[in-house]
């Protein structure tokens, strides 16, 4: 069987437009890759409970090239195995606090999501495994940025210090859809920088959080109330990347 080819049942995968629609209505996303990949992107909201270490990925994959693939499952469920109950429990744990169906994720839906998705099928829990992984999902992002059609937009520019950031978060509360790219991106884009915020995201991650407002960018027509978007200015590249 070649690396990558699925051991689940189709009915337990989802291609990546019925994923996008659990996520939209709350489901549990797992991502199963390891924290360094996690890191550099993911699913907005996902869950990392990797199935691997960075370590152990390595090894797996220098022995599938080494040695083959059959020697590479058994390597991975034998570091596996010690750990899988706990990782079961974890997952087990959140369906018991959101009551939504799990979608298990690797990078490119092969072996690592395709055993995390067969262990939580098997004990009973509600699970899918998202076909093509991250990877298909990134293409998703980059496809909805170069073929969308987006709202009418007011920018609201200002000096440094002016409240611009008062300015939007008025706006949000009183009911306007609003678009604060600094805050997606965790970082002031003038002379305070990133003074004060948290880890900035990766250009693949600022455009995967920002897909997620996607329902604020959207073209919408109404007579009583039409569609403004604001957004502070900011430096962050635009320039989407595969």
């Amino acid at each position: 069987m070649k690396r990558g080819t699925s051991l689940l049942n189709p009915h337990v995968q989802i291609e990546i437009e019925k994923a996008v629609t659990h996520l939209d209505k709350g489901s549990i996303f797992i991502d199963v890759r390891a924290p360094s990949e996690f890191a550099q992107a993911t699913i907005p909201g996902a869950y990392n409970i990797p199935i691997l270490t960075e370590e152990q990925r390595i090894e797996v994959g220098t022995i599938h090239q080494q040695q083959g693939a059959a020697r590479a499952r058994m390597r991975g469920m034998e570091i596996i195995s010690p750990c899988l109950p706990g990782v079961i429990n974890q997952i087990r744990e959140l369906h018991q606090q959101h009551k939504r169906p799990i979608i298990v994720f690797c990078w490119r839906g092969g072996l690592r999501s395709t055993a995390m998705t067969s262990f939580l099928h098997l004990c009973g829990l509600p699970v899918f495994q998202l076909r093509g992984g991250h990877k298909v999902f990134r293409r998703h992002v980059l496809d909805y940025f170069a073929h969308a059609r987006w709202a009418r937009m007011l920018v609201l520019r200002g000096l440094t210090g002016v409240g611009k950031t008062r300015i939007l978060e008025q706006l949000k509360r009183e009911g306007w859809p609003v678009l604060n790219l600094e805050a997606l991106a965790n970082h002031r884009g003038s002379a305070f920088g990133a003074i004060g915020c948290a880890q900035q995201p990766s250009q693949k991650q600022f455009e995967a959080l920002l897909w997620k407002l996607r329902k604020i960018t959207m073209w919408r027509t109404s007579p009583r109330r039409p569609l403004h978007t604001l957004s502070t200015p900011w430096c962050h590249a635009w320039g989407m990347h595969g």
